[in-house]
C-alpha cells in the first residue's frame, strides 16, 4: 500500500496523523480481499449488524463518524473553524451518505469511482468535485495508489467564497444558487485541473495552515479556500463539467452559454444564441430549460429586469430611458413587466430604494 512519502513536502502535514489511518486501511484491505462476495466497492448504506462495521466502530473510534448517513456540521467541523480536511480512507466501504455542508474532493494520486445519485464516474489526479449539501453520494477508493483529500466546507463559508466570485454575473450566480441548493439528487461540479502547480501549491499551503496551531488560523484557511475557488474558475472554467439537474444529457458548453447570455442579453435572440453554439432553436431551448428551469425569453427578461433595477437604484435616468437601456422600446410594456417582476412600478421601486 502506498505510503505518503515524507520526503515530499506536499504530504508532510499528514504524516503525524497517518499511523492509525494506515492501520485501519490494512484491516479494510484484508477484509476486502477475503470477502469479494460482499462487493464493498458497490454503493451501500451503513448496516449496524454488519460484523465489519461493528468491529471497526469499536476498534477505531474515528470510524464511528462514517456510520452516520447524514453528517452534520456540528459534529464534523471543529468549533472555531469553517472547514475540515481529511485524507480519504482507502478500502473504506462505499457508504452512501449526505451532509449539511459542501464537500470538495481532490485527487492527488490514483483513481476512484464517485457515485452521486444515479450517476457514477471515475476521478483521476487533478480532478476536483464539488458536492452540494443533501446530495447522497459515496466514493469507492480500492487502490493502493489512491491519495484523495476531502475538504468539508460550511455552507456559509462556501457562499462567501465560491458564490461571491460570481457576484457581478447574475445569471451564473442564480444558476449555481438554484442547483447547488435546489432539490436535485445528483448535481455536482467536476473540474479537470490536471497538474496545475498553482492549485497544488495553494493546497499545500492550506494543509500546512490547517494542521498547525497559529494565530488567525481560521481566517488564513478561509483565504486559502477562497484562493482555490478563484484558481478553479480562472484556470479551469473551460474544464468544468456541470451535471444536468434534470438527469438528461449533460451539456459541456453550458457555462459558456451562460456567459454569452450575460454579455448579450440586451439584444440577443434565441436564433442568434442557437446559431452561435451550432444548435437548433429547439435544442437550445431544451438545454436552457433543463439547466435553469426557465425558457430563453424568461432568462432574458430576468437579466433585463435586474439591469433595470440597478439603473433605477443608481442613476437619475428617466423611466423611458431606463426602458431603452434595458432593451425595451415600449415604455408601457416595460412598466407592466417590471411591476409583474418586482410587485411595484419603476417609479415606486426607485423611491423605495433611495
Amino acid at each position: 500500500m502506498k505510503m505518503l512519502p515524507i520526503s515530499n513536502t506536499f504530504y508532510q502535514p499528514f504524516t503525524k496523523y497517518e499511523s492509525e489511518k494506515m492501520q485501519l486501511e490494512h484491516i479494510l484491505q484484508e477484509y476486502h480481499r477475503k470477502n469479494p462476495n460482499l462487493r464493498l466497492s458497490t454503493p451501500q448504506h451503513y448496516r449496524a449488524d454488519d460484523p465489519l462495521f461493528h468491529y471497526m466502530t469499536h476498534r477505531f473510534p474515528t470510524f464511528q463518524g462514517f456510520s452516520h448517513k447524514q453528517l452534520e456540521e456540528s459534529t464534523t467541523i471543529m468549533d472555531g473553524m469553517d472547514i475540515a480536511i481529511f485524507r480519504h480512507i482507502r478500502y473504506l466501504p462505499a457508504l452512501l451518505h449526505t451532509h449539511e455542508f459542501f464537500e470538495m474532493v481532490y485527487i492527488i494520486d490514483g483513481k476512484c469511482m464517485n457515485h452521486i445519485g444515479n450517476r457514477k464516474f471515475f476521478m483521476q489526479p487533478g480532478d476536483v468535485c464539488i458536492i452540494a449539501p443533501g446530495t447522497e453520494h459515496s466514493i469507492a477508493a480500492f487502490d493502493d495508489d489512491c491519495i484523495i483529500l476531502n475538504f468539508l466546507i460550511r455552507t456559509s463559508t462556501f457562499d462567501s467564497t465560491f458564490m461571491n466570485i460570481f457576484s457581478d454575473m447574475e445569471i451564473i450566480s442564480d444558476f449555481f444558487m438554484k442547483t447547488l441548493y435546489g432539490n436535485y439528487n445528483d448535481f455536482y461540479l467536476l473540474f479537470h485541473t490536471g497538474n496545475d502547480k498553482e492549485m497544488l501549491e495553494t493546497i499545500y499551503q492550506l494543509l500546512c495552515e490547517y494542521h498547525e496551531f497559529r494565530r488567525h488560523k481560521q481566517k488564513f484557511t478561509n483565504l486559502h479556500i477562497a484562493m482555490l475557488f478563484l484558481l478553479l474558475i480562472r484556470n479551469h472554467e473551460q474544464d468544468v463539467f456541470i451535471s444536468n439537474p434534470r438527469n438528461t444529457k449533460s451539456e459541456g458548453n453550458f457555462i459558456y452559454i451562460l456567459h454569452y447570455l450575460q454579455a448579450n442579453y440586451l439584444t440577443l435572440t434565441l436564433g442568434e444564441l442557437s446559431s452561435f453554439f451550432s444548435y437548433s432553436e429547439r435544442q437550445m431551448s431544451r438545454i436552457l430549460h433543463d439547466y435553469t428551469g426557465m425558457s430563453f425569453s424568461e432568462n432574458i427578461q430576468k437579466l433585463r429586469m435586474e439591469h433595470a433595477a440597478r439603473l433605477l437604484r443608481s442613476t437619475p435616468l428617466p423611466i423611458s430611458e431606463v426602458a431603452v437601456e434595458s432593451g425595451y422600446t415600449n415604455t408601457t410594456h416595460f412598466r407592466q413587466i417590471f411591476k409583474k417582476c418586482y410587485g411595484v412600478g419603476p417609479s415606486e421601486f426607485r423611491n423605495s430604494n433611495k
